[in-house]
């Protein structure tokens, strides 16, 4: 795969960019065309640009029904758009000329490690299959456990398309349903078969691909892990537990429905209770855990676990006053800058956002606000119900923050940022008082 030409010059960040926004536009195409509407149903250019954003963005908000809006053809545009943003259309192009029999080249290498988050690109190719593999499975597992539950509501065709579609759905924690009732999984809170199938797909979606290609190949001993493997574990089950516990403190709801709003709150967008009914602070629990989000190399949004587990290492050591071992390894060097970067601009680009929407929707109550905008830019899509309420302006934010909450912050800002040679020149050491 060799890329020439202006694009060819590009950086591996804004070739990856610019795919996700060439995809988004195809989508919105797709979508606008009468033939991707049911009967009765129109569709304006900006709601099928807000909704191939979420999709590719693997957000799940939807400015409308997608069950009694979307004809069977928009949605599989939809579930297609979907699976290429969970994945990457790097990724996605890439595995296709492997299967042609042709050389991948090394900048395609780099556009895939830069797609998948990773590190570096050695041993990349046999990555790729691996996570090729791993899709293939958990996905057809998900639509086989799915199918057992609606077969016994619907028709064999239906059932069969609703088992794809939500089982994709699920894996790449995008949390699109097309069940018509407009509810998400309520009618579904108390089925245990298809709560736990979802709730595995969207924690295998969202622990990173590293993380599963590791268990996959060193079974359960820990002493084995990485330390990205080790600390993103810790993390997500440090996130979950908590999560579970305080939500079946604070609401009296079931333990399979704080499980499973737990889980879903983290990445993907499903839901089993009202989230409207929730009290405030369990409405602030699940905007915590969807900054929290995924894992680096998921199909997840979020600031990402590993970030959050380098920051708090990086305040235990400046608590204790020395160097913290963790996992009997030393941390790398610039991890904390890095980490605090994402962070501190994270919460940045959320401010702003809910400044700004707080001006352009102003039907809206602030906790409506802060919730959305939470939902976009860590690409979980859990929604209070203002995404079918959005001005225009507000729908033209809401794609802004999704588009940066799936690139990553450090990436979307590199978009504007020129490549110019460092100085030379060394400057004398100032000093700055902190807290």
């Amino acid at each position: 795969m060799s890329i020439k030409g202006p694009i060819g010059r590009q950086t591996p960040v804004r070739i990856v960019a610019l795919s996700f926004i060439l995809v988004i536009f195809i989508g919105s195409l797709f979508l606008n065309l009468p033939l991707s509407w049911q009967s009765g149903t129109t569709l304006s250019y900006l709601d099928a640009l807000f909704l191939s954003t979420s999709a590719v963005c693997v957000t799940g908000l939807a400015p409308i029904n997608l069950g009694t809006s979307l004809s069977t053809f928009g949605q599989t545009i939809l579930i297609i758009l979907v699976q290429i943003g969970g994945l990457g259309i790097t990724v996605i192009g890439v595995f296709f000329i492997m299967a042609m029999g042709k050389k991948v080249d090394l900048r395609s290498r780099n556009l895939i490690k830069e797609t998948l988050n990773l590190d570096s690109n050695k041993g990349i190719i046999v990555y790729l299959k691996s996570v090729i593999t791993f899709v293939c499975l958990f996905e057809i597992l998900g639509i086989l456990l799915s199918f057992v539950v609606f077969i016994q509501k619907f028709p064999f065709k239906t059932a069969l398309g609703y088992s794809v579609f939500h089982s994709i759905s699920a894996f790449n924690n995008a949390g699109f349903d097309i069940l018509k009732n407009g509810n998400s999984l309520m009618n579904y809170n108390t089925n245990v078969l298809l709560n736990l199938t979802y709730i595995f797909l969207i924690f295998t979606g969202g622990i990173g691909f590293l993380v599963i290609q590791e268990i996959s190949t060193k079974g359960l001993r820990w002493k084995k892990y990485s330390m990205h493997t080790k600390a993103t574990l810790v993390m997500n089950g440090v996130a979950i537990l908590l999560g579970f516990v305080l939500l079946k403190i604070l609401e009296p709801i079931s333990t399979l429905e704080a499980l499973f709003t737990t889980f879903t709150s983290r990445t993907a967008g499903f839901t089993t209770i009202d989230l409207n009914a929730l009290s405030r602070p369990s409405q602030m629990l699940l905007c915590s855990l969807m900054f929290i989000g995924a894992s680096p190399g998921s199909t997840g949004g979020g600031v990402k676990t590993t970030t959050i587990f380098v920051i708090i290492v990086g305040i235990s050591e400046i608590i204790s006053g020395k160097k913290d071992v963790v996992f009997h390894n030393r941390m790398p060097d610039g991890i904390y800058k890095r980490a605090s970067a994402v962070f501190v601009l994270a919460c940045v680009t959320l401010t702003t956002s809910i400044f700004l929407l707080s001006i352009t929707e102003q039907m809206a109550t602030l906790q409506e606000i802060i919730f959305e905008a939470f939902g976009a830019i860590t690409t979980t899509g859990l929604s209070l119900g203002l995404t079918a309420r959005l001005t225009s302006i507000g729908k033209i934010i809401l794609i802004a923050l999704m588009f940066i909450g799936r690139l990553g912050v450090i990436s979307a800002i590199s978009l504007i940022r020129t490549n110019k040679q460092n100085s030379s020149i060394m400057y004398p050491e100032g000093n700055i008082v902190i807290g």
